[in-house]
């Protein structure tokens, strides 16, 4: 069961914002919920219109979404909200995405990639380290001064 990754066009912002929905659902009961949870489709095809969007499929079946922005003066790409339906997780699903976002971003002559990941779960940092990005700064939301890391990659 290969896993293949593309970019969604524009008419498939709705499945980019169902896979967000779906694979933010879990924070839902956190004492400070994704911020994902309160996007409309509207919302998403605006982020997406700075960049874009990637989908991972499954025998033909999306199963990840993710949406990047690119500032070519700068010479970066920077993704975000990069969600793998639940029953998918595990299964190599993200990597793959942030490969291809990471080649995309080569293809267009760029020099970093960037991702902004929340804090407090346990495994977005020690994940995304992995992959060799490194943490460049916190900021805060809610009133947490240390709710977002923000990491870069070199590429």
């Amino acid at each position: 069961m290969k896993i293949r990754v593309r970019l969604a066009t524009p008419e498939e912002s709705h499945v980019v914002y169902a896979l967000m929905k779906a694979a933010f659902a879990t924070s839902a009961t956190e004492a400070h919920p994704s911020s994902a949870l309160g996007e409309s489709v509207d919302d998403v095809e605006r982020a997406m219109a700075r960049g874009g969007g990637v989908l991972a499929f499954r025998d033909g079946r999306p199963i990840g979404s993710g949406r990047f922005e690119l500032c070519p003066e700068e010479g970066w790409l920077s993704f975000e909200r990069l969600s793998v339906l639940e029953s998918e997780r595990g299964r190599g699903v993200g990597s793959k995405m942030i490969a291809w976002l990471e080649e995309h971003a080569r293809d267009l002559g760029l020099r970093e990639a960037r991702v902004c990941a929340r804090s407090r779960e346990p495994d977005n940092r020690p994940y995304y380290q992995a992959r060799g990005y490194r943490i460049t700064r916190y900021s805060g939301r809610y009133g947490i001064p240390d709710l977002r890391t923000h990491l870069q990659k070199p590429l």
